[in-house]
Formats: C-alpha cells, sequence, structure tokens
C-alpha cells in the first residue's frame, strides 16, 4: 500500500507582511480568495 505524498503550501499573515495590523476578516478573505487559499484560523 503506497502512503499518498501530501505537500503543502502554507502561507501566514507573517508573510505577506500582513500580521498585527488590524486587517479586517473581510480583506484576509478577499486576500485569501485573491490567491486561490482556504483561511484557517484560532481566536482563543
Amino acid at each position: 500500500m503506497d502512503i499518498p505524498f501530501l505537500i503543502y503550501d502554507v502561507l501566514t499573515s507573517y508573510d505577506p507582511r500582513q500580521a498585527n495590523q488590524s486587517i479586517s476578516d473581510e480583506d484576509v478573505l478577499q486576500f485569501a480568495h485573491q490567491q486561490q487559499r482556504v483561511v484557517i484560523t484560532l481566536n482563543g
């Protein structure tokens, strides 16, 4: 049985220099959509 080899292409908010700038959720989602990405968050 072969185990599929998965490659993850991860982009954090730090990569495009958008971290800690109080960017709205709508803007984050728009950026993700433009980049054809999904958004995963953890609000604690």
